[in-house]
Formats: structure tokens, C-alpha cells, sequence
């Protein structure tokens, strides 16, 4: 595209996005409505399914690198095939997505704005279809099948799989798998690995149950020794340099320590001789469910320093977050540094400022961000009534949050 082209697309977007919970309903609902066949690929319940639809809209319109947004719409037109989407599907959502798209902006909308959105979602689609095929051709599977082998509960909240998979699964320490349980066809949510690669096809899973979430609640709760659960592709960019050459930071809050558990363990293989630092954060002192795996860690690797906080007695998870930030800009040279952080949403980006403010360069600050998990809210099936939403619950494409 020209940049004409781009500007209207980003005005469009923009008209577009202050109405985000319309867009995302009268999507699918054109999209049911002219194609009832295609409502068995989703979830009975579609509300999460709406955020990450804006969000990944939001990510292609306002990305300027084409060679990063050519990797990204090649790896999400593989692992759209998880859910059975065929070349023939996209398409119809091309329609769906400017009619909806034309609903929204408006007066706005213009005979140049629907030029450039159709020619853009062209060259999206293509994309897809082609990594698609190619994964195709390649043999990739669409999904792999992982027999829970171990289901370890910590208290009410928190549960640790441990999963053998039928077929190789390449991914480094890091980096996040959507799953689907068998409880919940068709909901696929991302969690990160927290176990490096070993050549023996063994992953393990943290799960933090979320109120309202349908998956989650589902992992903790229902899940048992012998379920098969499914795994998408592994995705995400937090993984280490071929050869790290700086010091190392892992911070990590709840079940975001599950990436800085994989990493840690790579950091330990690799013999990683250069000061490495981890803090991990919990809302209570019950909540560090993996202890002793964590102080496990830091024998084998003696240049990690390790430190522990938690509320204590008298006060909330707020006072920890404080005393970490407290604990951060007490540190020195951190232009040198290399970041990791995981955690909830606001703990993310709190701790990304303090980092920030305290001299850490942001390119050296490293997060997979992906949707927030929102409580679910039920959606009538039928395409008529997703027309009538509920109270509109606005999205904000800027929020992420860590596996």
C-alpha cells in the first residue's frame, strides 16, 4: 500500500476502534448470520475471542515494520488452522470485517477507506493462506495432543501440569503454547512452558485460575492424570540471545514466574557466567507455590541472586509490588542489563516504568504481551442476538498482560 492508503486505513481504524465492542459484535454477527457453518469453528462463548480480534486489528494497522508484520500474519495464519480454518473462510471474513468496519466509522467511512481496507485485508489473507499451506505441505500438525502425566494443586488457585506430547514440539525457553482442554472444545488460551526444552517431549504448565475464566477454572479444577489436552504452535519473542553477554534480570509476579522458571533452568544449562538476579512477587506468602523448585534453581546456577517478596502480615499484595519497585531502584547500572518480566497486566507495566525511570533501556526490557483474560460473559448463540449486545465493555488494544 501506498501511504495514502495507510493514513486512511489509520483514520478508519481510528473512528473504528472508539467503538470496539460494536465492531467485534456486528463482525460476527454479519459473519453467523451469511455463514452459519462457520459459527462450529469458535467457542460456544466468543467473548474472549472479540479481544483478541481487536487486538490483532490494532496490531496490523498501527505496525510500520513489514518484515516484523509479515512474521506475525505468517504465524498466525499457521496457527489458525487449529481452529480449521481453510482458504475458502477468509473470504467471508473479509466481507464481515468491512461491513462492520463501514457500521462503525460511520461518516467517516468513504469509497477510498473500503478501497484500502479491501486491498489491505487481501494482502493479509494471503499472508495466512500461504504460511498455512506451507505448514501444510510440511507436514506440521495442526495441533499436538500432551497426556497429563502429573496435576499438582497449590491451594484453591493454582494448579502444575506436567504433559508428555505425541509429536515433537519445538520451542525455546521462554516462550508461551495456547492449549485447549478436552472440558472446553474449541477455547484455546495461551500459557507459557515452564520447563526448557530437554529432547524429551515433557512440558510443564502453570495455571492460575481467574475469576470467570472458563479455561482456567477448567485446568485447575477438572483436568485429571491421563486427560488430553491439545497445544497450538509455541510463539513468543522472551526467549534468550544465542550467547547472552550482559547480566541478566528475571522478574516475575504469581504464575509469571512459569517463563522465568524455563529460563532459569536454560541460564543453568548454558552455565551462564554473568551475574543473574531474579525477583519473584506473590500476593501472599502462599502464593509462592513452586518454592522449592525455585531454591532448587538457585544451587545449580550460584551466580543467580534470589529475592522473595510477599505481603506480610498486616498488609496487601500492593505493599509487595512497592517493596519490589523499592528493591529495583535500589539497583545500579541497569543500562547494561537484560530485562525479563511476566506478570499481571498493571504489574507489568509498573514495574516496566520503574525499570524505565531507574535508566533500563526499553529495547532491553523484554515481555510477551498477549490479551488480558477478562471474566466471561455470556453471548446468546443465535446471530440476531449478538446484534443486541450487552453493557458495552470497552477495549483498551494498549492492555496485555503475560501468560
Amino acid at each position: 500500500m501506498n501511504a495514502a492508503q495507510r493514513d486512511v486505513i489509520a483514520d478508519s481504524f481510528s473512528a473504528a476502534d472508539r467503538r470496539a465492542d460494536h465492531l467485534v459484535l456486528y463482525f460476527y454477527a454479519h459473519l453467523f448470520r451469511q455463514h452459519p457453518e462457520l459459527r462450529a469453528l469458535f467457542p460456544d462463548d466468543i467473548h474472549h475471542q472479540r479481544d483478541r480480534f481487536v487486538l490483532s486489528l490494532a496490531r496490523i494497522v498501527r505496525h510500520r515494520n513489514n518484515q516484523e508484520l509479515h512474521a506475525y500474519l505468517a504465524a498466525l495464519g499457521n496457527d489458525h488452522r487449529k481452529f480449521g480454518v481453510t482458504p475458502e473462510h477468509y473470504d467471508a471474513v473479509g466481507r464481515s470485517l468491512i461491513a462492520a468496519l463501514k457500521l462503525c466509522c460511520g461518516s467517516s467511512w468513504s469509497a477510498e477507506a473500503e478501497a484500502a481496507w479491501t486491498a489491505a485485508y487481501r494482502s493479509v489473507a494471503e499472508v495466512m493462506i500461504q504460511a498455512a499451506g506451507t505448514a501444510d505441505r510440511l507436514g506440521e500438525p495442526r495441533w499436538r495432543n500432551a497426556r497429563v502425566l502429573q496435576h499438582r494443586r497449590h491451594g484453591q488457585d493454582i494448579a502444575v501440569i506436567t504433559a508428555v506430547i505425541d509429536r515433537h514440539l519445538p520451542y525455546v525457553a521462554g516462550q508461551y503454547v495456547a492449549v485447549q482442554a478436552p472440558q472446553a472444545p474449541q477455547e484455546w488460551r495461551p500459557y507459557s512452558i515452564a520447563r526448557a526444552p530437554r529432547g524429551d517431549d515433557i512440558i510443564e504448565l502453570h495455571i492460575s485460575r481467574v475469576a470467570g475464566g472458563r479455561v482456567s477454572n477448567v485446568l485447575v479444577s477438572q483436568v485429571r492424570v491421563g486427560d488430553v489436552l491439545r497445544l497450538g504452535t509455541a510463539s513468543g519473542h522472551m526467549g534468550l540471545p544465542p550467547v547472552p553477554s550482559r547480566p541478566i534480570t528475571l522478574i516475575a509476579a504469581g504464575s509469571g514466574w512459569a517463563p522465568m522458571k524455563a529460563l532459569t533452568q536454560e541460564l543453568a544449562r548454558r552455565r551462564h557466567p554473568l551475574k543473574t538476579q531474579l525477583f519473584i512477587t506473590a500476593r501472599s506468602p502462599q502464593h509462592f507455590y513452586d518454592a522449592a523448585a525455585v531454591h532448587s534453581l538457585a544451587r545449580m546456577h550460584p551466580p543467580l541472586r534470589l529475592t522473595l517478596l510477599a505481603p506480610t502480615r498486616g498488609t496487601n499484595r500492593l505493599h509487595a509490588t512497592q517493596r519490589l519497585r523499592e528493591a529495583l531502584l535500589h539497583e545500579n547500572e541497569w543500562s547494561d542489563r537484560d530485562v525479563y518480566l511476566c506478570g499481571p497486566p498493571g504489574f507489568v507495566t509498573e514495574v516496566r516504568e520503574t525499570l524505565i525511570a531507574g535508566g533500563a533501556p526499553p529495547s532491553r526490557i523484554f515481555t510477551d504481551q498477549q490479551p488480558a483474560v477478562t471474566p466471561d460473559v455470556r453471548l446468546n448463540s443465535g446471530p440476531e442476538h449478538v446484534l443486541l449486545p450487552p453493557e458495552p465493555r470497552w477495549i483498551n488494544p494498549a492492555e496485555r498482560c503475560c501468560p
